[in-house]
């Protein structure tokens, strides 16, 4: 009886033992296979992303080719729709980074001042100043993902009175843009310098004491619901026509 036991004992282990590798087995198959059917739904993800972007590219270099410093025949000085009094007005056109893909454009009079094709873009905030009184635009990139504001308050401290200001983003913007550099684009003008947040699109331009000035300014904040691109916005651009500034405020 006693042995009929023991035996029944070690059975009822063995099987215990057996059921015990099986479930594991089949939880490490369930794991392995969960796992796999996550990545693979990623790299579609990450596929879709970079053919839109691809696609996106495309799109936009065809819509905007590199031009020369004077209109070519028949098209418009920064490749307008439209055509400025150039006796009266100054044609720009700023166009903000796609994604960390696509750099942005700063033309302004019809010259192209910061581009991708004139390798002088880069992540960040991407700014060009220019003096009316007919000195060489001025131009920087400032990555504020990797580096504080510093340098960027160096540069809008040396803005003259009568020069004005363009501004694109590029990837990311303002991770690191402080206090005193958000003050510093208000005062040329920006009503959108002080709240924008991480990888926003920001395009802008403005003045230093030109009291009539007409600042212009857009904005897409980044919302991984309504993104483009994954986790950036859409590009956007602001163009028109500025009649040429009048009194400079000192």
């Amino acid at each position: 009886m006693i042995i009929g036991v023991v035996i029944l004992t070690l059975l009822s282990i063995k099987n215990w033992r057996e059921a015990t590798q099986i479930l594991n087995k089949a939880s490490s198959m369930a794991i392995t296979e969960e796992e796999n059917s996550n990545l693979k739904l990623s790299r579609r993800k990450s596929s879709i992303n970079e053919e839109a972007i691809k696609k996106a590219e495309a799109e936009w270099e065809r819509e905007i080719e590199l031009i020369s410093d004077s209109p070519t025949e028949g098209g418009n000085p920064c490749d307008l729709k439209f055509i400025c009094d150039q006796e009266k007005e100054y044609s720009f056109r700023i166009i903000s980074g796609a994604a960390n893909v696509i750099g942005p454009r700063i033309c302004w009079n019809g010259t192209d001042i910061m581009r991708s094709k004139l390798n002088n873009v880069d992540r960040g905030m991407n700014v060009a100043v220019v003096n009316l009184e007919g000195k060489s635009p001025r131009y920087s990139t400032f990555d504020l993902y990797g580096h504080d504001s510093t340098d960027l308050k160096a540069f809008l401290n040396l803005l003259q009175p009568g020069e004005i200001i363009l501004v694109a983003s590029y990837d990311d913007a303002a991770f690191r843009l402080d206090a005193d550099a958000r003050s510093l684009l208000a005062s040329l003008g920006s009503k959108i310098s002080t709240t924008i947040s991480f990888r926003d699109g920001w395009v802008f331009i403005g003045a230093k004491n030109l009291p009539s000035f007409p600042t212009k300014e857009a904005h897409i904040p980044n919302d991984k619901e309504s993104n483009k691109y994954g986790d950036w916005p859409e590009a956007i651009e602001i163009s028109g026509c500025i009649t040429h500034p009048g009194s400079i405020s000192q």
